[in-house]
């Protein structure tokens, strides 16, 4: 959470939107600790033939994750 907020200077919003990632229930017990963590925008036509991400976005997401591993690291 603390890595969201700090590259993207806003609060976190916990949201469940459906969808699936099949990888997950593949991973057997090693999914428990899963965190899916998504850096696209509402428009974005997920899946779709214009499917598209900010490169904002995409290079926020970069620092958010390293940020997050690091943290995760730490512990």
């Amino acid at each position: 959470q603390t890595s969201l907020e700090t590259y993207w200077q806003r609060e976190v919003v916990f949201e469940l939107i459906g969808g699936s990632v099949p990888i997950v229930s593949l991973m057997g017990p090693l999914a428990k600790d899963t965190v899916l963590v998504g850096f696209g925008h509402r428009g974005s036509q997920v899946h779709g033939p214009n499917e598209h991400i900010y490169i904002d976005n995409f290079y926020k997401g970069i620092s958010t994750i390293v940020s997050f591993l690091q943290a995760v690291a730490e512990k």
